[in-house]
């Protein structure tokens, strides 16, 4: 159909085995997150999913696509939604790294498998009525703001389900 993305390499299973190994390899980064630097290993590894993730999205419309705006005809702009992307990406990826890392919550492993199989899977798809900018202004703005919401809640249930497993509700 006119005007919807395909994928970058053609198949869609071959699409979701990529962002399977490439959700698969976060998290096994983050797994091995210690408790004893959480900041800096959250600063560390938000940085890099952040620039991760924006070359993974660069390198796709590079090689399999093009931009339908040339960055050079609004360099600002350009700037803008790459700058903010790339702050996105690294709280998106440092976020589940810290509370991993420093509360030995598990739920944030488990959401951030989930959002960068999104992630990857959403940036391997080229294409559409929307240029490649319009997808990472859309990603910063709506997705991640959304997504983090819900790993607030998991974590909050989490929690919660901890403090019942210890000793029963605060005002029982």
């Amino acid at each position: 159909m006119a005007g919807t993305p395909h994928h970058a390499l053609g198949d869609p299973l071959l699409t979701g085995a990529v962002a399977t190994a490439v959700a698969t390899v976060v998290t096994g980064v983050a797994c091995r997150s210690r408790r004893a630097d959480a900041r800096a290993a959250a600063l560390r590894g938000g940085v890099a999913y952040g620039v991760g993730f924006l070359l993974l999205w660069a390198g796709v419309r590079l090689l399999f696509w093009r931009f339908a705006v040339d960055p050079r005809d609004s360099p600002l702009v350009a700037v803008l939604i790459v700058g903010g992307a790339t702050l996105a990406l690294a709280v998106q990826g440092g976020l589940p790294l810290f509370l991993h890392a420093s509360r030995g919550l598990w739920t944030p492993v488990a959401w951030l498998f989930g959002a960068s199989w999104v992630c990857a899977y959403t940036f391997l798809r080229v294409g559409g009525e929307a240029g490649a900018f319009f997808l990472l202004a859309l990603w910063t703005l709506a997705v991640v703001p959304g997504a983090l919401l819900g790993l607030a809640a998991l974590c909050g249930l989490e929690l919660g389900g901890r403090r019942v497993r210890r000793g029963g509700w605060p005002w029982s």
